[in-house]
This record gives structure tokens, C-alpha cells and sequence, in this order.
């Protein structure tokens, strides 16, 4: 009686072969572990991008800013009362008490206020000789420079008008000649200068560029810097010990990649609502940023795998990736507005880095309301990037997996 012997199959020597939805979630599990226990990188992930977006935030204006105009008036006359009545008037001006001097100078300095006017002694006196003169103080880069003077100048030539016009009467021998010659400036001169603050009109857009250029580069640069966890699992052979299990390397990659999906999207949609919740921003379409954030976010893992890939010490990810994002997302319009750079420099921006085109996708969305329609370029090239930068690292990090298990 003979007896056969069955060779075990492949599927019994490497025992029983995990769902790929199971691999990803225990990679992505183990890495967010891993990410938790790394005070450094939960430093750069949660607490740098918001402390920066909120001390810049700080220095943002809103719709409902005055002037701050300090006051010194060493005259003390109805001449230099009406000259600042008239400033207190003035639509978005505020006056308050500066003082001497010297201390309206130094509230001025340290930005205390918007500007000073300083009525010289005699003021009253000179207006009626036809030459009075104020003294202002302000930073000449202040962008409420130009508006202080255009409203101090006003004021005066409205005194010196109301005061020409008082003699007028008096020399005809009209009663009430001051009441009359106030009546008759005011409706000759506007009393009040209207002014706005760009972007303040549409709910705190003018802050949109700087939350959205932070967005963009730390979803960028720590995906980069979180390349040395792929590098340390590699060196470790933790990732060589999975592969020669039941695991394969393409299930090891599809994990690491939706981990760092994860958070850079999270970092990106926190962000977006903290700029709503805290300074009213207006995002425009939120399909456009949903579109932008998981298409920016699948750029930003293709390239901390590849990254990861490509580097052999994890200490490597850090000074490569630090430097190659802080680059990438200056030269893509993270930091100032792309448009005010020469048309060359545009076009380079667009040809090396996805930041330029996720960048103008948000930004023309809350400036210009551009929908998704309008976009179709930005994410096209944001699609080109990604399939690029997964292909690369699907080549790459596949590669040094596999030698890994050998």
C-alpha cells in the first residue's frame, strides 16, 4: 500500500496571509505609536505650525480696526479743538491722549499707536496768518502712513477754509458769521475719509494666504522629515521580518503611505477650521480645499516614502527634508504671494514644486471665488504630481523592502 505525500502549499508554509485592509490598519496603528512616543516630531506635527500660525495671525488687521491717532496739543484753543474734532470725526480714526512729546514718539516706535499729531503752540495764530503747521509722527512704512496724512491735511485745510469764510461774513456784516462758516465748509469738504482694509470685506480672506501657505508647507515638510520612521524600520529589519512572513511589500508601503496621509490631512483640515473658528477666514469652496488637502496630502506621503526610500540614516530625513521643503515651499508661494514674483521665476515655481499649484487653488478660491470647475488645471497638475511621486516611491521603497527581506 503506498502512500502519497501532499507538499505543503505556499500558503500553509507562510501560515495564514492577513487581508491587505487588516496590514494597513496595523501599520498605520504601529506608526501613529511610534509618531506619539517621538516628542520631537509631535513638536513639528501639533504644536510649531499653530504657534506660528497664531503669533503671525496676531499681526493680521480685521475689518473693524481703527487709526489710533495719539494727541499732544500744546495749543489748547477752539482752533486746535475743532482741527481734532474734525480728526475724531473722521470715519475708522480713534484719538486718545498722547501725552508729551516724547512719550507720543515712543507709543508710536513700539507700535502702541497707529500715529501722533503734535499741535505746536501758536497754532491758532498761524492758521489765521495762513500758515499753520503740525507736527506728525508715524513709521513712514506704517500702511496707515499715507491715509493719517491725507486726513490730518484735510482737517487743516477745512480749518483754514471755514476760517476764510468766517472773515467773509464778518466783513459783511452777517450775524453768526461762525455758525454760518461752519455750515457753509461742511458742505463744501467731505468729513470723513473712508478707507478699507483689502480682503477685510470678504469675512477675514486677508489672512488666507498666510494659513494657507503654513497648511501647504507643514503638510509638505514634516511628511518629509517623517521619512526617517521608513528608514529606521528598514535598517531595524522590521520591515524585512514582515515581508518574508505572510505580508507583502506592496500591503508594508500601502500602510506607511496612509499613515502619513493621515497626518498630514488631519494637520490640514485642523488648521482650515482654526482659521474659520479663530480669524474668520473665508475659504471660498470648501471642495476646492477638500479637493486640495487630499490631493496635497496623497503628494506629501508619495514623497516621505520616496524620501525614506532614497536616504539610508534617519537623521538624514531631517537635514535633507528640512531644507528640500523650506526651498520647495519658498519657491512655491508659501511665504509670499507667487504673483508678485517675475513671470520666470512663476513658471519655474509651477514646473518644481505641487505647492505653487495647491497654493493658487486656495488662494483663488477665497480671493476670486473660483470653484472647482475653474480649477481644473491646479488639481490636473496636482494629480500629475502625485502619480509621479507614488510611482518613484513605489519603485524605489519597493526595491529596498524586498532587499531588505533577503
Amino acid at each position: 500500500m503506498s502512500v502519497q505525500v501532499e507538499e505543503p502549499s505556499e500558503t500553509a508554509r507562510r501560515g495564514s496571509v492577513p487581508s491587505r485592509a487588516r496590514v494597513v490598519r496595523v501599520v498605520v496603528a504601529n506608526d501613529l505609536r511610534r509618531l506619539s512616543r517621538d516628542r520631537l516630531a509631535l513638536f513639528f506635527v501639533a504644536v510649531l505650525p499653530f504657534v506660528l500660525i497664531v503669533a503671525i495671525g496676531s499681526f493680521i488687521p480685521s475689518d473693524d480696526v481703527d487709526v489710533i491717532l495719539a494727541v499732544v496739543d500744546n495749543d489748547r484753543t477752539e482752533a486746535s479743538q475743532r482741527l481734532l474734532s474734525a480728526l475724531g470725526d473722521t470715519d475708522g480714526f480713534a484719538l486718545r491722549d498722547g501725552g508729551d512729546r516724547r512719550e507720543a514718539e515712543r507709543d508710536v516706535r513700539i507700535d502702541e499707536v497707529s500715529a501722533a499729531i503734535v499741535v505746536p503752540a501758536g497754532f491758532a495764530e498761524a492758521l489765521e496768518a495762513g500758515g499753520a503747521d503740525v507736527e506728525l509722527l508715524l513709521e513712514p512704512t506704517s500702511s496707515t502712513s499715507t491715509l493719517v496724512r491725507s486726513a490730518v491735511s484735510e482737517a487743516i485745510d477745512a480749518q483754514a477754509a471755514r476760517l476764510t469764510v468766517e472773515r467773509e461774513l464778518e466783513a459783511a456784516g452777517s450775524e453768526g458769521a461762525d455758525e454760518l462758516a461752519g455750515d457753509v465748509v461742511d458742505g463744501l469738504s467731505p468729513s470723513e475719509v473712508d478707507y478699507r482694509i483689502v480682503g477685510a470685506e470678504s469675512g477675514g480672506s486677508n489672512y488666507a494666504f498666510t494659513a494657507g501657505g503654513q497648511m501647504i508647507l507643514f503638510m509638505f515638510i514634516n511628511s518629509l522629515t517623517a521619512g526617517a520612521g521608513f528608514i529606521e524600520m528598514r535598517r531595524q529589519g522590521i520591515l524585512g521580518r514582515a515581508v518574508a512572513g505572510p505580508v507583502s511589500a506592496s500591503d508594508m508601503l500601502l500602510g506607511m503611505g496612509a499613515s502619513r496621509f493621515l497626518v498630514a490631512s488631519t494637520l490640514a483640515v485642523v488648521i482650515t477650521v482654526m482659521a474659520v473658528l479663530a480669524y474668520g477666514v473665508d475659504w471660498g469652496s470648501l471642495w476646492v480645499m477638500g479637493i486640495v488637502i487630499v490631493m496635497f496630502g496623497i503628494v506629501s506621503a508619495a514623497a516621505s516614502t520616496l524620501i525614506g526610500a532614497l536616504l539610508s540614516q534617519p537623521d538624514a530625513a531631517v537635514s535633507v527634508g528640512v531644507p528640500l521643503g523650506i526651498g520647495m515651499a519658498a519657491l512655491g508661494g508659501c511665504m509670499f504671494p507667487l504673483f508678485l514674483a517675475p513671470t520666470g521665476m512663476q513658471v519655474v515655481a509651477k514646473i518644481l514644486t505641487p505647492h505653487a499649484w495647491a497654493v493658487d487653488a486656495i488662494l483663488s478660491s477665497a480671493y476670486d471665488g473660483d470653484g472647482v470647475a475653474d480649477l481644473w488645471p491646479n488639481f490636473a497638475m496636482l494629480a500629475l504630481w502625485a502619480v509621479v511621486l507614488l510611482s518613484l516611491a513605489w519603485v524605489f521603497a519597493g526595491r529596498s523592502v524586498r532587499a531588505g527581506s533577503r
